[in-house]
């Protein structure tokens, strides 16, 4: 069926390079957080946004 905008995400999974749906529910079972902060922004932005989290957390 069809899934609802509250029960799924769409985004972006860069193990297996590939855009799709994911349950909001299955996020949450593997210990993701909600950000209520977080504003849209183009891909290339967040690949920045995440590389340069990863480079603080792991010093790379």
């Amino acid at each position: 069926g069809n899934a609802s905008s509250l029960d799924h995400s769409y985004g972006y999974d860069a193990s297996i390079a590939e855009w799709g749906y994911i349950s909001i529910e299955d996020l949450l079972d593997n210990n993701a957080t909600m950000n209520r902060d977080w504003k849209p922004c183009r891909f290339d932005e967040a690949q920045k946004k995440v590389g340069d989290y990863r480079r603080r957390l792991y010093g790379r």
